[in-house]
């Protein structure tokens, strides 16, 4: 089951239970107690009136988004040959053998390795320096400041 949906699931959950006790109380409260004291009788129908008036605001748990913009893909690159591509890998070692192998398998590829992302807030990144000919390591900053000088880029995204 995935996490998210059953996160939800058991906030409303507690929401249903706590909706459920809190006029399972007022209905309580609302019942006559069998007593044959006609003096009971007036604060039973005081209680309800009074749950009668009770009113319930439901909340929804889930944090409010920003729509999410669609953007087009990229048209597929015929060949990767005389390209620049860039190679993202958010501190995964996984992805420098693929940068280190892509200018040996693709005739006169250049390929930027950008190892510094932030795996998660208030992470320090670990960058990794790839050695390899025909590699160049470019900092994310820089990337970030000129997307285009990248033909094609490959990301890797894992532990």
């Amino acid at each position: 089951m995935d996490r998210k949906f059953l996160c939800t699931g058991l906030c409303l959950l507690t929401v249903a239970a706590f909706l459920c006790a809190t006029i399972g109380a007022a209905g309580a409260a609302a019942t006559p107690a069998k007593s044959a004291a006609p003096a009971a009788k007036p604060a039973a129908v005081q209680a309800k009136s009074a749950a009668a008036t009770a009113q319930f605001t439901i909340i929804n748990p889930r944090p409010s988004k920003p729509p999410i913009m669609a953007i087009a893909l990229s048209p597929r690159l015929p060949n990767l040959a005389g390209k620049t591509i860039a190679v993202i890998a958010n501190y995964d070692a996984a992805m420098a053998p693929i940068a280190a192998e892509l200018p040996k398998a693709v005739k006169d590829a250049k390929v930027l390795f950008i190892s510094d992302l932030l795996v998660a807030a208030g992470q320090t990144p670990h960058p990794i320096k790839l050695e390899a000919p025909g590699v160049t390591n470019m900092p994310l900053k820089d990337f970030e400041k000129n997307p285009k000088v990248a033909d094609a880029i490959i990301v890797g995204n894992g532990f």
